[in-house]
């Protein structure tokens, strides 16, 4: 068996929770909406030069690691924003190039560059650039991205100053992936027009998605500079502030940008998971609600909203909100995940490991989900699963030290001791440089397993660790108390039993052990009848 007084060490991805009363640890996944808004900038009027207009553009968001578009916002060019109405034979190509949408603005603009002709004559250099342009972003629409750039590139091959050709460029390989050419275009794009706010707004999109948050940041800042109302700019600069773990800077942006932009659903969604990751729950709440006000179907702000009530203990609300998550979309493997992880802190194992299981089967490589499901198989005494389920996790993620942990602790359930106590020496290995109290814990069990192994004097090392890293782990205290009452050291394990009584008085286990030594040193008792 494990230390009865040792309390179990959070897994670290992506936020956890640990159970009271020594049990094992639970991990939960928050989602951060890294919700980067793109905007681009569209049609060109086919005049005698090249004028943009307004156009609805493009907002990208991404919930629970994916990409997604929402609401679209404008973007704005400069110039009248009049799309000039074409006459003569051609007229329709004319319109349909301008004004129409999809394949039927590709069709217009292919039928002007076929004939080469406009209004009946030879099409000059600067409208052709404007043609190649305006089905450039209707390739770029349908997600033909490759020719999107051929048309956008031969469109700056005839005006070399078309600032506008570069930044839509630029969104294009952004979309590909692709950052390092999209950032070169946007210098491009800047470098014609130093006040063109949106190529400095998503050249930080770019960099943000490089995990280069401090440019990410400068530009947004820029952008802001240019266009103050940019709620936009505010709310990205949010999100990048949010990666670095500034929450408060983030919050401040993100309320900014609620203020420019009172239904920005996104908004409240990542100030909630500031909040939340502040510990400023009902904060959280209150934000992820205002959230699905705003977007009744937000999936992932029910699932958010979940986890804030989740770590007040309130599980049931939490299990209602994933279950309403996991409605809205049912491949939604975090809900499932959280929920399991909800069911476990109720003590309800079977709907744990199902909601994991299906966690699993929605995402095969989710560490976690094998992880946690262990811990459900674990905490019902089926220690074989839970090792299978740590095995995986370990598998899938090498450096996953809490799973080495947890697995060493179904080792030791299992009376495995030497393979517990590798286990114990790998997480161990695996742990930061820097002290850090949460460490303990595995020094603690790893000098238990000693113990328990009837090598008591292996273990003294570990428990003098474990409370150098947590003066105040009564448990650590404990076990050394035993480790001392093993080696006949009765005084030093009657000191170390009081010392844990006082730091939590409460434990019945540490009364009975100091009062037994006691009546040991006082010759009342025969022998100690700690069992080693």
């Amino acid at each position: 068996m494990t230390s009865p007084y040792d309390v179990r060490t959070p897994s670290g991805a992506n936020g956890a929770r640990t159970r009271a009363g020594g049990w094992f640890p639970v991990v939960v996944a928050r989602a951060r909406s890294a919700g980067l808004v793109v905007l681009m900038l569209g049609l060109v009027a086919l005049v005698g030069g090249v004028s943009p207009a307004y156009t609805d553009g493009i907002v990208k968001g991404q919930d629970a690691g994916k990409r997604s578009n929402v609401t679209p916002s404008k973007g704005k060019g400069n110039g009248s924003g009049d799309v000039a109405r074409l006459t003569g034979a051609r007229a329709d190509h004319g319109t349909d190039c301008t004004k129409g949408s999809g394949d039927t603005k590709i069709r217009g603009c292919s039928g002007i560059i076929e004939s080469g002709r406009l209004f009946g004559k030879p099409i000059s250099k600067g409208n052709l650039a404007s043609v190649y342009y305006n089905r450039g972003i209707a390739f770029k629409n349908k997600g033909r991205y490759n020719r999107a750039i051929t048309d956008f590139t031969k469109a700056i091959k005839l005006n070399s100053k078309h600032a506008y050709g570069y930044h839509n460029r630029g969104i294009t390989y952004s979309d590909k992936g692709d950052y390092d050419r999209a950032i070169a275009d946007y210098d491009k794009a800047i470098g014609l027009n130093p006040k063109y706010a949106s190529a400095y707004f998503n050249r930080g999109v770019a960099y943000g998605d490089k995990g280069d948050y401090d440019r990410a940041i400068a530009d947004y800042t820029q952008a802001i500079e240019l266009d103050p109302k940019h709620a936009y700019a505010y709310y990205n600069r949010g999100v990048a502030y949010g990666d670095k773990g500034n929450y408060d800077r983030a919050i401040a942006d993100y309320t900014q940008a609620i203020t420019l932009n009172p239904k920005h659903a996104y908004a409240y969604y990542n100030r909630g998971v500031a909040y939340a990751d502040k510990g400023d729950y009902d904060r959280a709440i209150a934000d992820q609600t205002q959230a699905i006000t705003l977007s009744p179907k937000y999936a992932s702000a029910y699932n958010n909203r979940g986890i804030a009530y989740a770590d007040k203990r309130d599980y049931d609300r939490a299990i209602a909100d994933y279950t309403q998550a996991i409605k809205l979309d049912p491949k939604h493997p975090y809900a499932h995940y959280n929920r399991g992880v909800a069911y476990g802190g109720k003590g309800d194992y079977e709907r744990a490991i199902t909601d994991y299981t299906q966690a699993i089967k929605l995402d095969p490589k989710h560490a976690s989900a094998y992880y946690n499901r262990g811990v459900a198989y674990g905490d019902k005494g089926d220690y074989d699963r839970a090792i299978a389920d740590y095995d995986t996790a370990i598998s899938l993620n090498p450096k996953y030290a809490d799973a080495y942990y947890n697995r060493g602790i179904a080792y030791g359930d299992n009376g495995d001791y030497d393979r517990a106590i590798a286990d114990y020496t790998q997480a161990i290995k695996m742990q930061e440089i820097k002290l850090n109290p949460k460490y303990a814990k595995r020094y603690n069990s790893r000098a238990w397993a000693y113990i328990r192994s009837g090598e008591a004097a292996k273990g003294l090392p570990d428990a003098n660790k474990a409370i150098e890293l947590d003066p105040k782990n009564a448990a650590a205290y404990a076990t050394r108390g035993h480790i001392f009452e093993a080696l006949d050291r009765k005084d030093e394990a009657i000191a170390d039993f009081r010392k844990a009584l006082e730091l939590d008085p409460s434990d019945e286990d540490y009364k009975e052990n100091l009062n037994r030594l006691r009546r040991y040193a006082l010759g009342l008792l025969a022998k100690s009848t700690f069992d080693n």
